[in-house]
């Protein structure tokens, strides 16, 4: 018997958790690529607007880095 589904998460505690990492992965990828997109289109004399992406694109790096590690984690026997 299928498992029920409300808003997009099952009774299946272990599938939900990959699914939700998986999200956040996928959140944090976009958010880089964004940050990538907008560095291209600073000027040099943008310095301070530039030094705050790098920042911010830094830490989506990190949590990009962190959910993959999560799901291997959750994927580990």
């Amino acid at each position: 018997m299928d498992k029920p589904v409300v808003d997009g998460f099952s009774s299946d505690r272990d599938n939900d958790s990959e699914f939700v990492a998986q999200s956040i992965r996928a959140d944090f990828s976009d958010l880089v690529a964004i940050f990538d997109s907008q560095l291209t289109g600073l000027s040099e004399a943008d310095a301070k607007t530039r030094s705050h992406i790098v920042e911010a694109r830094s830490a989506a790096a990190r949590g990009l880095l962190l959910s993959s590690k999560l799901i291997e984690v959750l994927r580990a026997p």
